[in-house]
């Protein structure tokens, strides 16, 4: 079964999707923390927290940027791209949407995307094993990889 935007409407016709207005209160509440909190941006890996932040369910990493961090909002998805930009709000989408790199050469995303610092990850949500190999892929960035996990938390 192919994927179609017509199954994901409500009986009549009701668009399901989460507000796109929503979507950019909780980027920027998330990009307005991380600053308070000084760390430079965020990089998201669990599910719920995917779609808490870009409205969609799409196997893929959510970088948030702090505010005046020069990081914009990236969303690397690996299957489809067309339906993660439905879920986020088509072309209203606040924040980027692009195919995911390879691992290999995931650290020049970052960096492409404005990191200097290795992003924060969601400890408390990200399996040990899962967080050794991310901070694997950006072992060149400076500093290391701070637990995020409280400060998603209190938005919620």
């Amino acid at each position: 079964m192919s994927w179609d935007a017509e199954r994901l409407t409500g009986p009549d016709g009701e668009d399901w999707r989460v507000p796109v207005s929503e979507l950019e209160d909780r980027q920027g509440r998330l990009s307005a923390a991380l600053a308070e909190a000084g760390h430079e941006s965020v990089l998201v890996d669990d599910p719920v927290e995917l779609y808490w932040l870009t409205g969609g369910r799409q196997n893929s990493l959510f970088l948030v940027g702090a505010d005046d961090s020069g990081i914009g909002s990236t969303q690397w998805v690996r299957r489809s791209l067309k339906r993660a930009r439905f879920e986020a709000g088509g072309g209203d989408s606040p924040h980027a949407i692009e195919g995911h790199p390879s691992m290999g050469d995931f650290e020049d995303s970052l960096r492409a995307a404005g990191c200097t610092q290795a992003p924060g990850l969601l400890a408390g949500k990200v399996p040990q094993k899962r967080w050794s190999f991310l901070t694997s892929k950006m072992s060149g960035l400076e500093g290391q990889s701070s637990d995020c996990t409280g400060l998603l938390f209190t938005l919620r």
